[in-house]
C-alpha cells in the first residue's frame, strides 16, 4: 500500500514539474519580447485549466507525515508533494490575476511584464529546480532502498544509487583489511572473508551511513577467533538505521558509556537551542576546545582559581586529544570532529596545530543521528541516563537586566516550544517568581517589573503604560497558553492609554529581524481577539506615534514588501499562509476595512485595500486574493486614481 502511494505522490510531482518546466521557458520567451510590441495569444486559458487540474490531483488527502512543507526537517515525499500544490495554486491564482484584470490595460508586453515581473519567473523557475533535485537526489542519502524503487522505478537518476554499492563494499574491504588484526582473520579464510563484506553491504539495504557505523563497531571489538565470529557479531546489529542507532547508543555500550553518549548529547543540543534561541545561527555548532572545557566542569573543576592563566599549547593539544579520543572511542562513531575550513581563519597562518585542534567543528556523523535523537521518546531515554546537577549562583537585589537576559530568551522559547501546557503555566510563572524576588523594586514606578526594563530603551519606555509587563512580554514571546489562560482567569481591563497586549504579538509578522523573539502567531492573536481585544483600539507606542494593531499589521506588511521580506512561492508554514490568517482574523473580529496608513519618510499613504493588493500583485498568494475579495465585500473603496498597480512602498 505504501508502495503505491509513493509512486503515485512521485508521479504527480513528475507531471507537476514538467508543466511548470515548459511554462517558464514559455514566460521568459515572452520577457524577451520588445516593451511596445503587442502581447501575443499565449494561451492563459488553457494554462490555468492546465494548473487547475494539477492543483487537484496535488490537494487531494495524501496519508503521511503532518509536518510543514519544506521545513528544515529531513523532507519526504509526501511534504515535496504539498509544497509542490502550493506552487500550482500560487500560479494558478497569477494566471487569475491577469485574467481578472489583464483587460482593463493596454495588452502590450510591457503590461504583461507588469503582471508577471521577472523576478517572480526567476524565482519560480529555481523552486521548481529545487524540487527537481528533490526527486532526484534528495531522498537517497539514508533511507533505505525500496522506498527509492517504489518511488522512482522509472527514474534514470536512480542508477546513482546502485552505483554506491560498489562504493559501500570499497569501503568495507579498505577499512576492514586496514586494521592488522582483522586483516590476518580475513586473509586466513577469503571467501568467508568474501561474504562477510557482502552480508554487510546486503544488510544496509542502500544505506551508505549504516555500512560505515557498523564497519567501526566491527573494528572497535578485537577478539574475535575467526571470520565465523564476526559475522555472528555482525548479526547482532540490526539492519534497519533507526534500530541501529538504538543498539548503538543504548544496547551495546556499558552503561558508563552510555552516560557519557548522553551527556555528550546534551551538550551539543544545549548549545543548538540557546544559540537558535537568541539567533547567533553562526555559532551553533561547538568547537573541540568548547566541548573539552564542558567535560572538565564534569569532573567537577568549576570553581574558577585566583591565577588563572592562558592555556599553553601543550595543555590545548592535550585537553583537546584527550576529549576527541574519548567520544571517538565512546560514542559509537555518531559524532565527529572535522577541521575548520581554510576560508573561515583569516590568520591560519599563525595558528599553530594545537589551535586548529582546538577550533575543530563537533558535530553528529550524519543529520539522521540528529533527527533520532530528537524523537520525543528517545530524547526522554537519553535524559533519564544522565544525572547531572549543576549548581546554581547566588542572586542579591539589583536592577541589572542584563545579567539575567541570557536566560530570559531561553526560558521563554522553550516554554513556547514544549509540548507541555505546565511549561507555560508553572514554569514560567515560577520563572517570574523568582526573578521578581532578586529584582530591586522602585516605588516610584508604577506597576515595576523585571519585565518593564526589556521593553527598547528607558528613554521611550520611561512614561509608557504597559498593561501588565510580564503578560506583554510573554504575548512578545508566544505564549499562547499562559496569556490566554490569564485573560481568562483576571478578566482585566486595559488601563487608559496603555500599549493593548495585541500589539505586542505583531512586532514580527513577516521576519523576526534576527531578534530573539518568534513571529507572529495566529493561535495568540485569535485568543486574544475572541477575548475582546479590540483591533482598532488607539494606543501611544514607545515611538510616542497614534496607533492602532490594525494599523500597525498593515504598516507591517507595506514595510515586508519595501525590504522585500515576502518570498515569491512560499511554501512554508511561516511564511505567507501565516500572516495573511493574520490579517483575517483581523478582518472577522472588526478591522476597519476603510483603515489609512499615514504617508510617512519611506512610503506613500494607502489604505487597507491598497496595502492587501499591493501584496496579491505581486506575489499572487491566493490567500490575499481571496482578502481582497474579503474588504471590498466589507465595503473598502478603491480610491481614485489608485489602480490594482499602485505602489504603497518607496523605493
Amino acid at each position: 500500500m505504501a508502495d503505491g502511494l509513493n509512486e503515485l505522490a512521485a508521479a504527480q510531482v513528475a507531471d507537476f514539474l514538467r508543466a511548470g518546466i515548459q511554462f517558464v521557458g514559455q514566460l521568459y520567451e515572452l520577457h524577451g519580447l520588445d516593451d511596445e510590441q503587442p502581447l501575443p495569444d499565449w494561451g492563459v486559458t488553457q494554462a490555468s485549466a492546465q494548473f487547475a487540474s494539477l492543483d487537484r490531483q496535488l490537494s487531494e488527502p495524501f496519508p503521511g507525515r503532518e509536518i510543514g512543507p519544506l521545513c528544515e526537517q529531513e523532507q519526504s515525499l509526501e511534504d515535496t508533494r504539498a509544497a509542490c500544490g502550493v506552487i500550482a495554486r500560487t500560479i494558478l491564482s497569477r494566471l487569475n490575476l491577469i485574467q481578472t484584470f489583464g483587460s482593463q490595460f493596454p495588452q502590450r508586453i510591457q503590461t504583461f511584464k507588469q503582471f508577471w515581473p521577472r523576478e517572480d519567473v526567476e524565482a519560480l523557475e529555481e523552486q521548481l529546480s529545487m524540487f527537481k533535485s528533490e526527486l532526484e537526489l534528495g531522498f537517497r542519502s539514508s533511507r533505505q532502498l525500496l522506498v527509492f524503487w517504489a518511488a522512482f522505478a522509472n527514474n534514470p537518476g536512480l542508477e546513482l544509487h546502485d552505483l554506491t554499492c560498489q562504493d559501500m563494499l570499497g569501503y568495507a574491504r579498505d577499512h576492514l583489511y586496514e586494521d592488522f588484526l582483522t586483516q590476518v582473520l580475513l586473509v586466513k579464510d577469503s571467501d568467508g572473508a568474501s561474504r562477510l563484506i557482502d552480508r554487510l553491504v546486503e544488510r544496509a539495504d542502500g544505506v551508505f551511513l549504516g555500512v560505515t557505523l557498523v564497519v567501526q563497531s566491527l573494528l572497535r571489538r578485537q577478539d574475535y577467533g575467526d571470520v565465523s565470529k564476526i559475522q555472528e557479531y555482525l548479526l547482532q546489529h540490526p539492519a534497519d538505521i533507526d534500530d541501529l542507532f538504538t543498539h548503538l547508543i543504548f544496547e551495546q555500550p556499558a552503561k558508563d558509556q552510555t552516560c557519557l553518549i548522553s551527556r555528550l548529547f546534551q551538550l551539543l543540543h544545549a548549545r543548538e537551542e540557546a544559540c537558535r534561541a537568541t539567533g547567533q545561527e553562526e555559532a551553533v555548532t561547538m568547537q573541540l576546545w568548547e566541548l573539552a572545557l564542558a567535560y572538565q566542569l564534569e569532573e567537577a573543576k568549576i570553581d574558577i582559581p585566583d591565577n588563572v592563566q592562558e592555556a599553553t599549547v601543550d595543555d590545548i593539544d592535550q585537553i583537546c586529544a584527550r576529549t576527541k579520543k574519548r567520544f571517538s572511542n565512546e560514542c559509537a562513531g555518531l559524532v565527529i570532529t572535522h577541521a575548520p575550513s581554510p576560508s573561515a581563519i583569516r590568520t591560519r597562518a599563525r595558528l599553530t596545530p594545537a589551535q586548529l585542534l582546538a577550533e575543530s567543528k563537533v558535530s553528529y556523523v550524519h543529520r539522521t543521528v540528529k533527527d533520532y535523537i530528537s524523537l520525543p521518546d528517545i530524547w526522554s531515554r537519553l535524559l533519564e541516563i544522565s544525572d547531572w546537577i549543576w549548581p546554581l549562583d547566588a542572586f542579591e537585589p539589583h536592577r541589572q537586566i542584563d545579567e539575567w537576559w541570557p536566560s530570559i530568551p531561553i526560558a521563554f522559547t522553550h516554554a513556547r516550544l514544549s509540548q507541555d501546557a505546565r511549561s507555560q503555566l508553572a514554569l514560567i510563572p515560577e520563572f517570574d517568581r523568582v526573578l521578581c524576588q532578586h529584582w530591586a523594586f522602585r516605588d516610584s514606578i508604577e506597576k515595576d517589573h523585571w519585565a518593564r526594563s526589556l521593553f527598547s530603551s528607558y528613554e521611550k519606555r520611561k512614561n509608557a503604560v504597559f498593561q501588565r509587563p510580564f503578560l506583554s512580554l510573554a504575548a512578545k514571546f508566544g505564549l499562547d497558553i499562559l496569556v490566554r489562560k490569564r485573560i481568562q482567569q483576571d478578566k482585566f481591563d486595559a488601563p487608559e492609554g496603555s500599549i493593548p497586549l495585541l500589539s505586542h504579538c505583531i512586532e514580527f509578522l513577516v521576519s523576526r529581524q534576527k531578534t530573539v523573539y518568534p513571529l507572529s502567531s495566529p493561535e495568540l492573536i485569535g485568543s486574544l481577539l475572541a477575548n475582546g481585544a479590540d483591533p482598532n483600539q488607539t494606543y501611544r507606542d514607545l515611538d510616542k506615534k497614534d496607533r492602532t494593531p490594525w494599523l500597525v499589521v498593515l504598516g507591517k506588511l507595506r514595510e515586508a514588501g519595501r525590504r522585500r521580506w515576502i518570498r515569491f512561492y512560499d511554501t512554508a508554514e511561516e511564511g505567507t499562509r501565516r500572516y495573511a490568517a493574520i490579517v483575517s482574523l483581523f478582518l472577522q473580529h472588526g478591522a476597519d476595512p476603510d483603515a489609512m496608513l499615514p504617508e510617512t519618510r519611506f512610503d506613500p499613504s494607502a489604505t487597507a485595500l491598497e496595502v492587501v493588493t499591493s501584496v496579491y500583485r505581486k506575489y499572487a498568494s491566493p490567500e490575499f486574493g481571496r482578502l481582497r475579495n474579503e474588504l471590498i465585500r466589507l465595503g473598502a473603496k478603491e480610491r481614485e486614481g489608485h489602480d490594482i498597480f499602485y505602489q504603497v512602498y518607496g523605493n
